[in-house]
């Protein structure tokens, strides 16, 4: 999931839907390993201390899984395979004839195992590195190619929820998220290495320096909610690199996604057992023009949400931000009236009143 040390990975500025998104060529990297242990997290997934130009990340340990994957993908969404394995070999034979894929990378840590027959297959690249951290300066240029634009919308949008997961992106990014949640962090280590990377960008900027060094002296998991809160640059960051699927920015944000989610997860209980069943809230955003006309020309559209999402329960703070706006502008203002039905599975939310940072 990226370079975060430069200044287009972590710009702080709102970004819309991108109009050209629907013309571009998608793109995935694949990453089978099925030997790394538990120890190898941190090396096993460097392929997110850079930014690779691609929509989604697929990881794999079961080969057969992997293999129906590959099979599964559109013949349009180009693919780069990495295979860390020592069943290399084999998977190669079984999937170098797919038309979708580019290039295969194989990871061979001995560089005196015979590479020979890799010549009978003009996608397959031998990476000969022994450690997991150094796979990325291979695959940096490989996986640096320009496209079209990027969906850095808050919304995906469709007329069922059959059609939204349906979507390149959309379908992969939730499976990503999920995997943060479960995989293991050293809490200490990892906001360690966040902070390192936010202060070489916040260099210049007194105020976020210190929010960082305090960041890092006394944050816990329980206080996830209330640095939420803060009007700083953490919620920013956090809530682009999950509307832009920016998965090398999410992935250093890991540890503390876990424990939002964790904090969510402990509200959200309390908020069905002592709320009504149904609740009207309320959302003022700005919107693309381009993104309300999906609105309008879906008559009942399934809405999936991409980053984490605030609402209020009087319009009048929902609307506070918003300001008029004509049918003939690019940017809209939009209150949405959502009707919450706490019966309905879903991922968690609560009330964070009492949470707040003042």
């Amino acid at each position: 999931m990226s370079n975060t040390e430069s200044d287009s990975d972590v710009e702080e500025d709102e970004v819309t839907y991108d109009p050209d998104y629907e013309d571009r060529e998608f793109s995935q990297l694949v990453w089978f390993c099925s030997e790394a242990t538990e120890d190898d997290v941190f090396d096993r997934f460097s392929i997110y201390s850079f930014k690779p130009d691609v929509d989604y990340v697929e990881l794999f340990e079961d080969m057969e899984k992997c293999r129906q994957h590959l099979y599964d993908t559109q013949q349009s969404i180009k693919t780069t395979f990495l295979i860390c394995s020592r069943q290399h070999k084999e998977f190669v034979s079984l999937v170098h004839q797919l038309p979708h894929i580019s290039k295969i990378y194989i990871h061979d840590p001995n560089e005196e195992n015979d590479h020979t027959w890799m010549l009978e297959y003009p996608k397959v690249h031998p990476i000969v590195y022994k450690k997991f951290k150094q796979i990325d300066k291979v695959l940096a240029k490989e996986l640096s190619v320009p496209s079209k634009g990027k969906i850095h919308s808050i919304f995906t949008v469709g007329s069922n929820q059959s059609e939204v997961k349906g979507h390149p992106t959309a379908s992969s990014w939730p499976k990503f998220i999920n995997f943060l949640l479960q995989i293991p962090y050293p809490k200490t280590i990892c906001r360690l290495r966040l902070v390192t990377k936010l202060k070489a960008y916040y260099q210049k900027s007194s105020a976020n320096m210190d929010m960082l060094n305090k960041f890092q002296d006394t944050y816990t998991p329980d206080q996830a909610i209330q640095w939420y809160t803060r009007n700083s640059f953490l919620y920013r960051l956090l809530n682009q690199s999950l509307r832009q699927k920016n998965a090398g920015l999410a992935f250093l944000f890991g540890f503390y996604i876990q424990d939002l989610y964790r904090e969510l997860e402990k509200k959200h209980e309390k908020f069905i057992r002592e709320e009504p069943r149904i609740s009207t809230l309320y959302r003022g955003q700005i919107m693309n023009r381009h993104e309300v006309e999906q609105f309008r020309e879906t008559s009942f559209p399934y809405i999936s949400i991409n980053s984490f999402f605030s609402t209020a329960r009087d319009r009048t703070p929902a609307t506070f931000f918003l300001g008029p706006s004509r049918p003939e502008d690019k940017l809209q203002s939009v209150l949405f009236e959502i009707e919450l039905d706490t019966q309905m599975k879903s991922r968690p939310y609560g009330d964070l009143s009492s949470e707040t940072y003042m």
